[in-house]
């Protein structure tokens, strides 16, 4: 049943709520690295704090804010967080993502909790197995790289693409709840610990019709069944157009706390380092103007991004090329720019103890996301800008 919230949260009551669970989960990061997931704690915080639902839509009880809401408050966590800063974007993107299915499907998995989390995968399964039976699906495979997956009830898994009788080849994704999957934990990586993203295995599911949605259609054109339904400018953007923003609102994030952290022990550094009469060394300043200007560009390009979202309705290829130019190479430059962070840190940065470590790992593995593959985005950007079909 839709329901109606009583206040609806401003953006800038998000954002003022985003920096106080900052503060909470600061402290949290090594936590989270020892558990390969996020704290218990951390997942109800956020809950607590009522961000969860600032993309859901109102006639279903949510806040219904921009992806600008979504960029803002994911920075703020991220900043302190990296990996908590992850987790959070796919808590709030997943509730926005489910807002273009099938008003069923809306309807049956937020009458059970108003709060749902739901997270994705959307790199292709292996030993994948699809029926089209009598009023749905009989589904299975094997999923990997799903954020959160260990805090969710419910999972939108992806499928290759395949063609059914008379149908050219198409993805799917395919909505299924906590009963239906079996968590694989395989989790043990070199970064981005914390965010938990195992993998999940589907033996022989049923799927009903409304849980099934066109992934190719959603992802290129922007054509769903929820678009008719909720009809606010955000919801009717094609999803590989729009969900890159919460990617990269986590790695801004966390390049600028990386940053931050960099700027507040070099301080300390050059603060003990004072009494000897000697001024900051020409080097240490032209390295954080140079960092500083780097990561403010990649925030730049994430910003114009939004510009060219905000409006909603169809993207041409030019534009469809150029964000995911854009996602790309700001994804690299932050990565570049924290690499330059960790190795401008010193010896000391090698310790696992040292925050600088967490934030170079974290940013490292955030950039390594499929869609952020600055190769495949110059393929396509490329032949665009050329005039070539190769």
């Amino acid at each position: 049943m839709e329901a109606q919230t009583t206040k609806r949260m401003t953006h800038d009551e998000a954002v003022a709520r985003s920096k106080a669970l900052a503060a909470k989960l600061r402290g949290r990061m090594k936590e989270g690295e020892l558990l390969y997931r996020q704290p218990d704690e951390t997942i109800q915080d956020i809950m607590d704090s009522g961000l969860a639902t600032i993309l859901k839509p109102a006639r279903f009880g949510g806040h219904e804010l921009t992806l600008d809401a979504l960029v803002d408050t994911t920075i703020e966590v991220a900043k302190a967080n990296p990996a908590a800063g992850w987790c959070y974007t796919f808590v709030v993107a997943h509730q926005w993502m489910l807002a273009t299915w099938p008003q069923q499907a809306q309807q049956e998995v937020w009458s059970e909790n108003p709060n749902v989390n739901i997270a994705t995968a959307l790199a292709f399964p292996r030993n994948e197995k699809i029926v089209r039976v009598e009023g749905g699906y009989q589904l299975s495979g094997e999923w990997s790289f799903s954020s959160g997956i260990e805090h969710s009830e419910w999972v939108m898994a992806s499928s290759t693409e395949r063609s059914f009788a008379g149908e050219d080849p198409q993805r799917y994704m395919f909505l299924v709840p906590r009963s239906d999957y079996t968590i694989v934990n395989e989790w043990q990586v070199a970064g981005l610990k914390a965010s938990g993203s195992n993998g999940f295995t589907i033996s022989d599911a049923f799927v009903p019709e409304h849980r099934v949605i066109n992934l190719s259609q959603w992802a290129g054109p922007g054509v769903t069944p929820g678009m008719s339904i909720n009809r606010g400018a955000s919801y009717n953007v094609p999803l590989y157009c729009a969900l890159p923003t919460c990617l990269t609102s986590a790695i801004v994030g966390a390049s600028l706390g990386a940053y931050e952290f960099f700027i507040k022990t070099l301080r300390e550094r050059l603060s003990k380092n004072s009494n000897n009469g000697s001024g900051v060394p020409s080097h240490f300043k032209q390295r954080v103007t140079e960092l500083s200007a780097q990561i403010d560009a990649a925030e730049a390009l994430l910003r114009k991004a939004l510009d060219v979202i905000r409006p909603g309705g169809e993207f041409d290829l030019g534009q469809r090329a150029r964000l995911h130019r854009n996602y790309s190479y700001l994804a690299r430059s932050c990565s570049s720019a924290v690499d330059e962070l960790f190795q401008f840190s010193g010896s000391a940065a090698v310790y696992d103890w040292n925050v600088m470590q967490v934030y170079w790992r974290d940013v490292k593995v955030m950039s390594m996301h499929g869609y952020l593959n600055f190769d495949a985005a110059s393929d396509v950007f490329g032949s665009y800008e050329l005039g070539s079909s190769q």
